[in-house]
């Protein structure tokens, strides 16, 4: 009896670890979506020989953000034992023709 009690009171602990990475996983995205909300309100307010560069940055900005929120989404996911949407670090973040080749 006391053996279960143990290992119930293990697997509470666990439970609330992982829960906790989720939510610091959580705050984390919600930081990173308000930032990409921020790129997208002001933007390229200004017309000169430079806003094209200047919109390109920030669209290459605003996608390594968005690949970065999924990546952490799915490692969220994956401490409350949720399966992944697209998988781990290496499928979010590397470029898409190398992830392409980690399902071959």
């Amino acid at each position: 009896m006391a053996n279960s009690d143990f290992t119930q009171e293990q697997d509470a602990e666990l439970m609330a670890k992982k829960i906790n990475q989720a939510a610091m996983l959580f705050e984390e995205i919600a930081d990173s979506a308000k930032r990409i909300d921020q790129i997208c309100f002001y933007g390229v307010q200004q017309d000169d020989e430079f806003a094209i560069e200047r919109y390109a940055i920030q669209v290459r900005t605003m996608r390594d953000m968005v690949r970065r929120i999924g990546w952490m989404a799915d490692l969220a996911a994956s401490k409350i034992d949720s399966p992944p949407v697209h998988g781990d670090a290496e499928q979010w973040l590397v470029h898409p023709t190398y992830a392409n080749t980690l399902s071959t």
